[in-house]
């Protein structure tokens, strides 16, 4: 009778071991499985919202218009400036051009001194044109006189280089202020318009034509 007691108490003793772990392993199983859908709701939680973040917002921002482009001033030549004062009855002075680019105004002649057509040239039937390179400053002074080409007679030349250093010109103007500048001076020596009786005897000779 005391054995099937003590038989009894232990199988009542095994089962509640039996069921404890039982409880134990179910306890342990379902913290797991919360920590698992824990997991799971947080992981969904974040895909939706990033799914359901908007997009960022379109630059309509129109692109910067490009620069203009500019185009070249038109091509406007120099003026060609030719000035010719008028012809003396005796030797004759013209001023033709300017050998440096023209000025607003070239010099304008105020005292010209015609040359002396010298002697011996009379007599010996000379006479030509001497072309001439004037430096004029700004105050109108002819500061330097040169033979750009020559009469083809000495005497000649040499009378128009004597009476043009003592020449006087209104300075040239440029922006209204006044301008050194260069200019080319043709000077004639006629026989017929200096001394017509030697004109005529040099034409008789047929030194002239």
């Amino acid at each position: 009778m005391a054995y099937r007691i003590s038989q009894g108490a232990g199988l009542r003793r095994t089962i509640a071991i039996a069921v404890a772990v039982l409880l134990n392993i179910g306890f342990i199983l379902g913290l797991q499985a919360g920590l698992i859908q824990k997991a799971i709701t947080e992981i969904q939680t974040k895909v939706e919202a990033v799914k359901e973040a908007p997009p960022p917002p379109k630059d309509n921002t129109p692109p910067p218009p490009p620069p203009p482009v500019e185009e070249p001033p038109p091509y406007v030549p120099p003026p060609n400036i030719v000035v010719a004062t008028t012809t003396a009855p005796t030797t004759a002075i013209q001023q033709v051009t300017t050998t440096r680019p023209p000025p607003d105004r070239p010099p304008v002649g105020v005292n010209q001194t015609q040359p002396d057509y010298p002697e011996s040239s009379k007599e010996n039937c000379e006479q030509g044109v001497v072309v001439l390179t004037l430096s004029v400053d700004e105050h109108g002074r002819v500061v330097d006189s040169k033979i750009a080409k020559s009469s083809g007679y000495p005497a000649l030349d040499n009378s128009a280089l004597v009476a043009s250093k003592k020449w006087h010109y209104s300075a040239a103007r440029k922006d209204g202020k006044p301008y050194a500048t260069e200019i080319a001076v043709n000077v004639r020596f006629l026989l017929q318009d200096e001394n017509k009786r030697a004109y005529e005897e040099c034409k008789k000779a047929g030194r002239v034509q």
